[in-house]
């Protein structure tokens, strides 16, 4: 096998393993039952009474993965205190639940890697970062809660690679300056929230590896993106764009681009120098005439991946 071959096929791993962060490595889902209790990782507690959640979530040994979404009239912390072995537990999945504030006896849950919070926009996000600053969350999901800005809190998340932001209206330029002192920060989520303007406390999250803005307003992207040294794969599709933004090219590790969706009808010149490390671009559904797709999949043709359509 060649050595391009076999970069390709890394390039395509490490991108496929960057759109599984929801994933997770436990048996199938199942509703919350009498039947295979012994064996359950994974429980999804849907429309059982509440006195039957109470008594038979009590009876599973091995859960790892809960998830208690749209189950309101449940008390969440009777719930949490039922389940056996809380140190088992690896995913907690509470959205839509009108949370104000997190019990406490979610931090029984000493290995807790992943926790989604999705929709519930009256949560106290600084008393709920307080509350799990000592678990080792690798991925927080806080989308559609209504933030504008971040509380300082979320310096505390030390062990924190992966944070979906995405559905809130996230516009201001320190939005995201708490983010700063996360030091495994890998991906994040922006998608959904009104951008007019990138934040300028995003330029200064250099640990990043992976980012997604699509669905927003932009028009442009300022040159201090090239501040971002990490990122390697950038998802802005959906937006404004009537020209493929230059300050992409000065980005120094980026290698895969979707600019799909947008508006744009031109790509400048930069984006066929050598110096571009750039190795796979995506520019689907775009008004790109004829002539300008003939060119550029001919300046562009030692690209891994190129899609024009």
């Amino acid at each position: 096998m060649s050595r391009p071959t076999i970069f390709v096929l890394i390039l395509c791993g490490i991108v496929l393993t960057t759109c599984n962060t929801y994933r997770t490595f436990y048996k199938s889902t199942y509703d919350l039952n009498t039947s295979s209790i012994k064996n359950t990782q994974r429980v999804h507690v849907r429309d059982f009474p509440n006195d039957s959640v109470y008594l038979i979530l009590s009876k599973y040994k091995n859960i790892r993965s809960l998830n208690l979404s749209n189950r309101k009239s449940l008390h969440l912390d009777s719930v949490l205190n039922k389940i056996a072995n809380p140190e088992k537990l690896n995913v907690l999945i509470l959205d839509s639940l009108d949370l104000e504030k997190l019990p406490e006896s979610i931090t029984q849950f000493s290995q807790l890697k992943q926790l989604s919070l999705n929709h519930n926009p009256n949560l106290d996000v600084s008393q709920a970062l307080l509350t799990v600053k000592n678990l080792p969350l690798e991925f927080l999901n806080l989308q559609q809660n209504e933030l504008t800005d971040l509380p300082v809190s979320f310096s505390e998340l030390q062990s924190l690679e992966d944070l979906n932001l995405s559905r809130n209206n996230l516009q201001k330029h320190q939005a995201l300056q708490a983010l700063e002192k996360l030091p495994k920060l890998k991906s994040l989520w922006l998608t959904h929230n009104q951008l007019t303007y990138v934040p300028k406390s995003l330029f200064t999250l250099k640990r990043l590896k992976n980012l997604y803005l699509e669905h927003n307003l932009l028009t442009e992207i300022p040159l201090e993106i090239r501040n971002m040294e990490k990122v390697w794969i950038l998802h802005i599709g959906h937006n404004l764009f009537t020209s493929l933004p230059e300050a992409f090219t000065t980005m120094p590790r980026l290698l895969l681009l979707h600019s799909n969706d947008c508006k744009i009808s031109k790509i400048p010149d930069s984006y066929a120098s050598k110096t571009s490390n750039i190795m796979g671009l995506i520019l689907d559904n775009n008004p790109l005439s004829d002539s300008v797709k003939t060119k550029w999949e001919k300046e562009l043709r030692h690209y891994f991946l190129l899609s024009l359509e």
